[in-house]
């Protein structure tokens, strides 16, 4: 148990050699769990509950657990504020959040019935987001405590500049395999290598996090149930708190229904969207540089104001889209939406 005290719980204060390593160490991890989440959601979720007879309803239902997830983000300065050595913890709550994620898309190999494999993923999905929910602040203050004084803005650029890049390099090449496996009438099995994937990155995933050096936190807060509504009663912050909460309600309620409408409704094909995303995260990283300096030349009330219309404006020119406006995706015996089947074809 010497390696395990060691690893989690250290005797001594990490030396800046070994934060270093656990700074490399965070990169990587990052970019392997951006990939995770991109894999559990969005249109390969969709796709995935499709194979599973699910309806557009309940495909909706299932892509909103991870916004219902994000309130327990209310509770964890209230269990991760007050331990000295957080990084158990954080490390628990990360592997069942990302194995749970992976195993859901490997429910067709113990569940045959697919009504009953829609329930398990339901629960599945559920424990895995609410999980996410609760340590996503956890993880993040770690993050900040163990980026380099001077430099952050730097190391947290590095660090999701790095994930965006693998993350949508990763997405393309599995989308593409998924149209593949479907155009010659396995989808199943496409899903299965997704699902194959995601385990195997949620496992090294949890050898990074354990591999990085805890900062321990020096002080440990005593915060107090009335202090989240501190930010309610500042004035000056309400009403960016009412921007925020109005924005994250909206997309909240759109965001679950725009892979089901872009894979059921529009009929475009897992390499579309992917390739989409990619051009997404390029025109995101440059318009992050572009905003910031639009944000010191012009103040940040104003270029709120100009990405909340410009936000408005795709949103709403989803309406303007017509089916066949993109590359339709391969014919399977589940596309358009099938009737619900009793059981689930074999994997091969």
């Amino acid at each position: 148990m010497g390696w395990f005290k060691e690893l989690f719980f250290p005797a001594q204060a990490p030396t800046e050699a070994q934060l270093q390593s656990g700074r490399r160490c965070l990169i990587t991890e990052g970019a392997v769990a951006a990939v995770i989440y991109s894999i559990g959601t969005g249109n390969f979720l969709a796709g995935y509950l499709s194979c599973l007879g699910a309806s557009i309803s309940f495909c909706a239902l299932v892509a909103m657990i991870p916004q219902l997830g994000c309130v327990l983000q209310f509770l964890s300065p209230f269990v991760f504020e007050r331990i000295h050595h957080r990084k158990l913890a954080i490390w628990i709550m990360c592997v069942i959040y990302r194995l749970s994620l992976g195993v859901v898309l490997l429910v067709p190999l113990v569940v045959p019935e697919a009504r009953h494999a829609r329930l398990v993923v339901l629960v599945l999905y559920t424990i895995s987001f609410f999980s996410a929910g609760l340590v996503t602040p956890g993880l993040q203050h770690m993050t900040l405590g163990l980026a380099p004084d001077g430099s952050r803005g730097q190391f947290f650029a590095r660090k999701d500049i790095v994930a965006a890049c693998v993350n949508s390099a990763a997405t393309l090449l599995l989308g593409r395999q998924l149209d593949y496996f479907t155009d010659a009438g396995k989808t199943y099995t496409g899903f299965l290598v997704i699902g194959g994937v995601c385990c195997a990155l949620a496992v090294t995933d949890a050898i990074l996090l354990a591999l990085v050096r805890e900062n321990p936190v020096k002080f440990v807060s005593r915060m107090r149930p009335a202090d989240i509504l501190r930010p309610v009663r500042d004035p000056v912050f309400r009403p960016l708190l009412l921007y925020s909460v109005v924005g994250g309600l909206a997309s909240g309620m759109a965001t679950p229904f725009l892979s089901v409408y872009q894979l059921r409704v529009l009929d475009l094909s897992h390499t579309f969207i992917t390739s989409v995303g990619v051009v997404s995260a390029v025109a995101g990283m440059a318009g992050s540089w572009f905003w910031g300096r639009c944000a010191d030349a012009a103040g940040w009330r104003r270029v709120i104001r100009l990405t909340a219309a410009i936000s408005l404006s795709c949103t709403l020119g989803w309406a303007f889209i017509r089916p066949g406006w993109g590359p339709s995706p391969p014919r399977c015996s589940w596309w358009p939406p099938p009737p619900v089947p009793a059981a689930l074809p074999s994997p091969a």
